[in-house]
């Protein structure tokens, strides 16, 4: 079989896993949707509906309201004094408006004052915002967008001098690959209707976790130096050429799937040379075609990529790729899909607190997903659970919250011991 005939064959098998994977999606989220529908129309028939409470000023249901309303804001009266949230919102993501909703709506039910609404811009997508939220007394930062957004916001956030009092950061998926969220346990799914609104819950409420963050430093062939953040992933090599080459318009409409066009038609691409140094020790010459140094592991397929890489164990996970052709590949992918540990020669794994790589001709680079222009040089290295995050916890069900609301009192003492799990 010709390369080009096997790549078919291969493709056409990924399309049929994917449609018949989406079609059962599909099927869970409307099988969701009528249970919800059922359990409002029999159980709780005067929840209110979101555009009854939309608006800055919303106001949470008094005691007598529904059971599900009145179990959040007993959780909020035992925390004490209500957060202030700033929403940093990126206004071309196709769900803005809904996420913005939402937002608004999970504030009210909370009893909580209207967020702070600041939206990103072309010259500007989340640090100035971020610096601004907190300049403003938020005690709450939420990035509704893409990894873009979130990795700008969280530069800000993970500083201790521009964020001495640990603001914590809170995530609203909008974007194609949503790699923090997806890595946290942030649901994502596109099919599913649900998904955001639990994002915004999680958001606002969920359960503070420190993680780690990486600082990176990239020059360019016109000695240019630029410093940045990424929280899942950077790289330099095939994954940036991958990004440069996806076709937006495709991104738009098949999400993460776009890439893989771009991906299939640069695998065969010559390898180059690099040297690169660990943990500050002499540097290593190798020929490569990619060179990924991951805090976190899992790609937008739900693969986990880098097999180890923790959140918050204060390393990177350093991949190293070097096949020769669609073999190589086709072994590289053989190994992640069956997570298989033994060795390669074309991939290698290496765990470090920091790398710095010089490559022999520019190449180019990408932090979690966004490009970031070409190197001849870069040095990246971790910064230990420099940024507080909300992440998902479990809540009682709905059917638990309408027959078996927790008391005033049992809620502050479930309240307290959530806050003193998360300061420990």
């Amino acid at each position: 079989m010709s390369p080009s005939a096997l790549w078919i064959s291969i493709a056409v098998l990924a399309a049929l896993v994917i449609v018949g994977w989406a079609f059962y999606r599909v099927g869970v989220s409307a099988g969701r949707r009528r249970e919800r529908e059922a359990i409002q129309r029999t159980v709780m028939p005067e929840l209110p509906s979101s555009s009854s409470r939309e608006g800055a000023d919303a106001e949470a249901d008094d005691d007598e309201g529904p059971a599900a309303w009145r179990w959040q804001t007993h959780r909020q009266a035992a925390h004490g004094e209500s957060p202030r949230v700033a929403l940093i919102l990126n206004p071309s993501k196709n769900d803005a408006e809904r996420a913005l909703k939402l937002v608004r709506l999970g504030c009210a039910m909370r009893g909580w004052a209207s967020p702070l609404l600041i939206e990103t811009t072309a010259e500007d997508p989340g640090e100035g915002q971020a610096r601004e939220a907190l300049r403003q007394g938020a005690t709450l930062i939420l990035s509704a967008g893409g990894d873009g957004t979130v990795r700008e916001i969280a530069g800000v956030l993970a500083d201790e001098d521009e964020n001495p009092d640990r603001v914590p950061l809170g995530i609203v998926p909008l974007g194609t690959g949503n790699l923090l969220a997806r890595n946290l346990g942030i649901d994502v799914s596109k099919l599913d209707s649900k998904a955001l609104e639990v994002a915004v819950d999680a958001a606002l409420e969920g359960k503070a976790r420190r993680i780690d963050t990486a600082a990176i430093e990239i020059e360019s062939a016109d000695g240019k130096v630029s410093q940045d953040t990424f929280l899942v992933m950077g790289g330099i090599g095939l994954d940036a050429e991958v990004i440069a080459a996806t076709n937006d318009d495709l991104k738009k409409r098949f999400g993460w799937l776009a890439y893989t066009d771009a991906g299939i038609r640069l695998l065969p691409g010559d390898r180059k040379s690099v040297e690169i140094s660990i943990n500050g020790e002499a540097y290593q010459r190798q020929k490569v075609r990619s060179v990924l140094f991951a805090n976190l592991g899992k790609l937008p397929t739900g693969v986990d990529f880098v097999p180890g890489a923790a959140v918050d164990d204060g390393l990177l996970s350093i991949v190293t790729m070097s096949p020769r052709g669609v073999v190589g590949w086709m072994w590289i992918a053989a190994k992640t899909i069956s997570r298989s540990k033994a060795d390669i020669p074309v991939m290698g794994f290496q765990h470090a607190h920091k790398i710095a790589i010089r490559a022999h001709e520019p190449m180019g680079t990408q932090l979690d997903g966004d490009l970031s222009g070409e190197a001849v040089r870069l040095e990246a290295c971790i910064r230990p659970r420099s940024l507080t995050v909300h992440v998902p916890k479990k809540a009682p069900s709905l059917l638990q919250r309408a027959f078996e609301p927790s008391s005033g009192r049992d809620a502050q003492q479930e309240a307290e011991q959530d806050t003193e799990a998360s300061e420990a």
